[in-house]
């Protein structure tokens, strides 16, 4: 897959699962596109740096959902 197919699947997957979970794991965004992890990381970083996805970290865990997703005032 071509960067820009595997962007668009990323897209997709997290527009698609945000009506029940706003935020993912990396391992399940890659599994939801039928990626490996290592597929997607650069991809992902890449999105995260045009502004197209954010990230969250719980210090030990780091979440990915689309931008404005984060409830703020429940976490």
């Amino acid at each position: 897959m071509e960067d820009a197919e595997v962007k668009q699947s990323i897209f997709d997957f997290l527009e698609k699962k945000s009506k029940t979970k706003k935020m993912h794991y990396l391992s399940d965004i890659a599994k939801g596109i039928g990626l490996k992890k290592r597929e997607i990381k650069k991809v992902v970083q890449a999105m995260i740096e045009a502004g197209e996805i954010e990230p969250w970290s719980s210090g030990s865990t780091t979440y990915y959902m689309l931008p404005g997703s984060r409830d703020v005032e429940n976490l």
